[in-house]
């Protein structure tokens, strides 16, 4: 029996250590990717802010993907809406199931660097990136139509007025859907794109910049060549100034969507860091527009009360005539409370008592009874 009872009792402990283990493992990594992930950003705006973001996003970047990783992992960071098969495509959000088999196949998809390689030379003539770095961050890659993706080409992202409509095809040549508008080497995509687009350039901007150019300290465990000098006005129409002011107006325009929030995730799972701008749209207007954030609401001051007008006096009581006290009747006393538990405890000794005197009386009985049987 003692073995039996060891045996539950160890099965037991076991299977509660094993639900402890289970519990750990479903709820640890969820909370450290939605809050702890931040603990490290304690600055609150400006340059102080930008600088911590780049060190959180570069040293957290511990695996680089390369450009084949993107498409292979397409259909995890980009799935198709509505449960079909396939991706979804970035401009239009229309499903496409085929990756593109030839140049000439249209209505496939392949992989959209929404910040064109060309775009990233520096003032030496440098390109940052082509396959390797940013240019193959899955945080940065998205499917696009093959012919959607080389109508927008290395345009770059603005807004345009009569500009001509770009469409991406069906597989047998025909327009498919609107996916924006270009005019003058300016692409302007739909409105329910523009935050998406907005959210991408601010993260490549703050991610691969070498942390001397936004006021970081690290570049992570990245290639010292997959960081530069980047400016906005690589990638977006107008003066440096104007080019922050639309990718502000972006981000406010157009909210994170489902869409953003599950390829953060899923890219997050691979790479081991995340889009802050995706988690927080808030940080961009805190960085680059810290006096348009509204200040934190303090307590207003109590002020001192008004003195009271003093209460009238109240004319002192005259005291009445001693009257004679009316004979009271003597209260019966009552028994105390201790009496009461004393009694109590009496008989509750007898009672144990008797109660012990009889079953030992019936042990010494059967005892006896059994060794008259022997």
């Amino acid at each position: 029996m003692h073995r039996k009872h060891a045996k539950i009792l160890s099965l037991s402990l076991a299977g509660l250590l094993l639900c402890g283990v289970l519990s750990f493992g479903s709820t640890v990594l969820p909370a450290y990717a939605e809050e702890d992930y931040y603990a490290p950003i304690t600055a609150t705006s400006g340059e102080e802010l930008l600088g911590q973001l780049h060190d959180l996003v570069t040293t957290t970047h511990t695996h680089y993907t390369s450009y084949s990783d993107c498409r292979d992992y397409a259909k995890t960071t980009d799935p198709a809406l509505n449960g079909e098969d396939g991706v979804v495509e970035f401009y239009t959000h229309e499903t496409i199931t085929t990756y593109i088999a030839s140049s000439n196949a249209v209505g496939t998809w392949n992989r959209e660097h929404v910040w064109p390689q060309s775009l990233t030379k520096d003032s030496t003539g440098r390109q940052l990136w082509g396959q390797a770095g940013g240019g193959s961050d899955l945080h940065h890659i998205r499917p696009s139509e093959k012919e959607m993706n080389g109508q927008r080409g290395n345009d770059k992202f603005g807004e345009v007025t009569n500009g001509g409509a770009v469409y991406s095809k069906k597989k047998d040549g025909s327009n498919s859907q609107l996916g924006g508008h270009h005019a003058g080497g300016v692409f302007e995509p739909l409105d329910n794109v523009k935050g998406d687009a907005a959210r991408i350039v601010l993260y490549l901007y703050v991610h691969y910049n070498k942390a001397e150019n936004v006021h970081g300290s690290t570049n992570g465990s990245g290639q010292e060549s997959y960081f530069g000098t980047l400016k906005f006005t690589n990638v977006m129409a107008g003066t440096e100034e104007e080019a922050i002011e639309l990718l502000l107006k972006w981000n406010e325009l157009d909210p994170v969507d489902d869409i953003e929030k599950t390829r953060n995730e899923e890219a997050f799972k691979i790479q081991h860091n995340r889009n802050p701008f995706i988690d927080h749209p808030e940080y961009a207007d805190q960085i680059w527009d810290p006096e348009s954030v509204e200040p934190e609401p303090t307590e207003p001051e109590p002020t001192e009360p008004e003195p009271a007008d003093p209460k009238p006096v109240e004319p002192e009581p005259t005291e009445p005539e001693p009257t004679e006290p009316e004979p009271t009747e003597p209260e019966p006393s009552k028994p105390s409370d201790t009496g009461e538990k004393n009694k109590a405890a009496l008989i509750g000794g007898i009672v144990g008592g008797v109660c012990g005197a009889a079953i030992l009386v019936a042990v010494i009985v059967i005892v006896v009874l059994r060794r008259k049987k022997k």
